[in-house]
């Protein structure tokens, strides 16, 4: 067999040689600062700046860009290093008062290029080779630092997992392969490693290297939560070869997934659960909120403390039904009235002292809530009724439905 044999042109035009990565272990103090202002460029190179201690109106910036933001003014106030580190200066960020140049400089496209140059790289004993000049940096990795830890409320959303592994075994919830990593919203279903995750919460929009982003709650079936990224969360999933979205089961005029341009928005069912420290409040099972608004639960949710119908005391939202077509007011009347005899019968002040009692808090398995909507889906709901000492929605005439 022959061997081919490569000429200089060959290797450059088929990029034969692979970078080496750069040494982990500590070497000569000249590598180490060296390495050190590497990474300064890196980050000049990512970001079209560079790093700095706080942001332009005083806030924080990551642990890591502060770090370099010190490291690269310690550089600056040293002559000695100065000296020693402008040769490999490609952003002017040693030069006083100076802007780093607007464009990068561009890596040789040729030999004679790289022999023509003159950048210092080998002109002292102190120089190595694996100081890499026109190897382009990696992309920035996703956030993984938000770790998975105990839910410690993990009671109240067991009904809720439940629920939808009992909806994909029957085959009203779907599994489709993940795609869309905006569109993660609260309340989807994923399953990620054979673990049902569900998004309990998706608290504000951030801009994270320049892509919308933001922080979520996620509750797993085995009893965990974490507060990762979205893009954490996509990431993951995309890793995953079986990493699957869970469908929504609404369906219908009422509740529709299915919803075309003539469906119209009317509001939504939300279910809370109160937060509240009174002893009283704290203690009781199954106590949840079933309210009708029809502009955004979130917006409700996050004033609770502040509102006498949420027991003036915070509040998390469980789940939402979107309704279509139907006015809001209608569907939490029926509701309320299917409910009625677990009904929470509680007095609030509001902040002005004025006594209030509302009438949305129901002490019932969260799963009868579901369970109730799918009635008013198929329009039976009328042939049954909650019955309170089964905690059993049953037929007015007959068993447990």
């Amino acid at each position: 067999m022959t061997t081919r044999k490569y000429t200089l042109d060959d290797i450059f035009a088929e990029d034969l040689i692979k970078a080496p990565a750069l040494p982990t272990a500590a070497g000569s103090e000249d590598s180490r600062v060296r390495q050190g202002f590497e990474e300064i460029n890196r980050f000049v190179s990512e970001h079209g700046r560079p790093p700095s201690e706080t942001t332009a109106d005083g806030g924080r910036v990551s642990t890591t860009e502060r770090m370099l933001a010190i490291r690269l003014r310690r550089y600056r106030d040293d002559p000695e290093l100065v000296a020693r580190l402008t040769p490999f200066d490609a952003w002017r960020l040693l030069v006083p008062d100076a802007k780093p140049s607007a464009s990068k400089p561009s890596a040789p496209t040729s030999l004679d290029e790289i022999f023509d140059s003159d950048d210092g790289i080998l002109s002292s004993e102190a120089d190595d080779i694996f100081n890499l000049r026109f190897v382009g940096s990696g992309k920035e990795l996703v956030d993984f630092a938000a770790e998975r830890r105990k839910c410690e409320d993990f009671h109240l959303y067991a009904p809720i997992l439940e629920a939808c592994a009992a909806d994909i075994e029957s085959g009203r919830r779907q599994t489709r392969r993940f795609a869309g990593e905006q569109a993660i919203e609260q309340g989807d279903f994923f399953i990620l490693n054979g673990i049902i995750v569900y998004v309990a919460e998706v608290k504000k929009d951030e801009i994270r290297y320049g892509r919308k982003d933001a922080r979520l709650t996620c509750i797993f079936d085995n009893g965990t939560e974490s507060d990762m990224l979205r893009r954490s969360l996509a990431r993951q999933l995309y890793d995953d070869g079986n990493g699957r979205r869970v469908t929504n089961p609404e369906a219908g005029p009422l509740f529709g997934e299915d919803v075309t341009p003539q469906d119209v928005r009317k509001g939504c069912v939300y279910v809370a659960v109160s937060l509240s420290k009174d002893p009283v409040i704290a203690q009781m099972e199954n106590l949840y909120k079933v309210g009708v608004t029809s502009g955004k639960p979130e917006r409700r949710v996050r004033r609770a403390e502040f509102d006498p119908t949420f027991l003036m005391a915070p509040a998390r939202l469980l789940k939402t039904y979107t309704i279509y077509n139907a006015d809001p007011g209608k569907v939490e009347s029926i509701l309320h009235a299917f409910f009625a005899d677990v009904c929470m019968a509680v007095e609030v002040k509001d902040r002005f002292g004025k006594a209030i009692k509302p009438r949305e808090w129901f002490v019932v398995p969260l799963e009868m809530v579901d369970a109730a909507v799918k009635r008013m889906l198929d329009g039976t709901i009328g042939e049954y009724r909650y019955d309170m000492i089964s905690q059993a929605i049953v037929r007015r005439d007959g068993p447990s439905a």
